[in-house]
């Protein structure tokens, strides 16, 4: 009867630790909020310091005794005692886990924070992406099977998305970036190329290809790609460059059929001795040829000296 107290005492710290136990265990491994693992950590602690008022010398004897008249639920000895033991010990483990992944789920947060707002602020885009990248991993690293990792899970899934948009426009500036500037190389070279015209049609349809090259690389810009509209601005306008070098090339390309006609008829006139008035009108056939040569081309400089005699071949002719 003296040690009743005793007795009771012990049955209400075991009682306590196991209630204790349980309500951590329901904390900890069905939590929602980083505050049901605090709470779960203060349950496990209250668990330990009733079980620590558990007089281990004492198991096992007398208690028994009192449990024989006072109907105890449970049975109490040191195999008992060292489950309870054994039960905490492993809720304090597991705590311990959610509390370290819970902090590399804050650092992957931080990290994510910083290299976001690093894009926003920093030229040096690439930079700002890779540390993009590394806060993902960050949060890949983060256990699953703890509450962290499984809101780590959603904030990957959201953040993922965001990450590969952003890269993806910047793939894309970058590509479009790479292709215009290839463009513009071939439009300078096909620019270069037709300066200070006349010049011969293999000239002309050496800035013609450079141009098609020019247009070609545009048009594989995709229309996704931000620097798409300023693509097809630029294309529009080579276009346009190639449109003036291929009538170039034609006037050149006709000038010259004409002026090697008009040099042919002229060869078979002088292997002929025509009266005046035939020969006159000859004259005048070839030189309405020359006159029609395009101006611009080199056929109209190589035809000028052969214009200027035939004009006065014709002059003199006409004379009585």
């Amino acid at each position: 009867m003296v040690l009743l107290p005793s007795f009771i005492s012990m049955d209400k710290h075991y009682r306590k630790t196991v209630s204790l136990v349980e309500q951590a265990d329901q904390l900890v491994n069905l939590s929602t909020a980083p505050a049901d693992i605090t709470l779960g950590k203060e349950k496990v602690t209250a668990a330990q310091a009733s079980l620590d008022k558990l007089p281990v010398w004492f198991l096992g004897y007398y208690p028994q005794r009192y449990c024989s008249w006072a109907s105890c639920g449970w049975q109490f000895t040191l195999d008992e005692y060292e489950q309870a033991r054994k039960q905490i010990g492993r809720m304090e483990a597991k705590v311990f886990q959610e509390e370290q992944a819970l902090n590399q789920l804050k650092n992957a947060e931080v990290s994510l924070s910083n290299a976001q707002e690093l894009f926003a602020m920093t030229p040096n885009k690439e930079e700002a992406i890779a540390n993009w990248q590394l806060a993902l991993d960050q949060l890949d690293q983060v256990p699953d099977q703890t509450l962290a990792g499984r809101l780590a899970v959603d904030k990957q899934a959201a953040s993922s998305r965001d990450f590969q948009a952003t890269a993806g426009n910047i793939a894309g500036e970058n590509r479009t970036s790479l292709m215009v500037d290839v463009a513009k190389e071939y439009a300078q070279q096909a620019t270069t190329t037709a300066l200070n015209p006349p010049h011969s049609s293999l000239v002309w349809q050496k800035a013609e290809g450079q141009w098609e090259d020019a247009i070609e690389h545009l048009s594989k810009v995709p229309a996704e790609d931000p620097g798409y509209r300023e693509a097809q601005q630029l294309m529009a306008q080579y276009k346009s460059n190639l449109g003036d070098v291929v009538i170039r090339l034609e006037q050149e390309a006709l000038s010259q059929e004409q002026l090697g006609k008009a040099q042919k008829d002229y060869q078979n006139l002088l292997s002929y001795s025509d009266s005046g008035d035939r020969q006159r009108a000859q004259l005048q056939s070839i030189l309405d040829q020359l006159q029609q040569i395009q101006p611009g081309t080199t056929a109209q400089t190589t035809a000028q000296p052969l214009l200027a005699s035939l004009e006065a071949q014709v002059k003199s002719l006409s004379q009585p």
